[in-house]
């Protein structure tokens, strides 16, 4: 990445940070190479939930030029990384990956969750969508 934004001259913060509720959850189980572009700044400083994927994550919170900004740059990033014939991202292994889950505690998380799955699969009706999710169609 830091060889991409030198020869790109484009600055493009990343930083590698998965847990079981992130979009990459699914992907990083099955071993695909995963990351995260914004401002690493915002990451560190920001505390709580803040307002991302909650009725008040609304378009007027987003500042266009930098949206534009990051839009184009990633997209080269990405034409790069579809024409590369050698990648140098590397897959875990599935024991890497379960070892990171439980350093991280992420395996209480995936117990209580397969709890709570049991305990609603016990329910006489639920939303399709909840019906989805217990019948182990989606990670969680």
């Amino acid at each position: 990445m830091d060889k991409c934004d030198k020869e790109m001259k484009a600055e493009m913060p990343y930083y590698q940070r998965v847990g079981p509720y992130s979009d990459h959850w699914p992907f990083y189980l099955r071993s695909v190479p995963c990351g995260s572009g914004g401002d690493p700044e915002t990451i560190r400083t920001s505390t709580g939930r803040g307002f991302g994927h909650s009725k008040y994550d609304t378009v007027d919170k987003v500042d266009l030029e930098y949206l534009r900004l990051a839009a184009a740059n990633y997209t080269r990033f990405l034409f790069r990384v579809a024409n590369e014939d050698k990648w140098m991202a590397k897959r875990k292994t599935q024991k890497e990956i379960q070892e990171f889950i439980k350093k991280q505690g992420y395996d209480q998380t995936v117990q209580l969750a397969d709890r709570v799955k049991a305990y609603i699969k016990t329910w006489p009706e639920m939303h399709p969508e909840t019906k989805v999710w217990v019948e182990g169609k989606s990670e969680w």
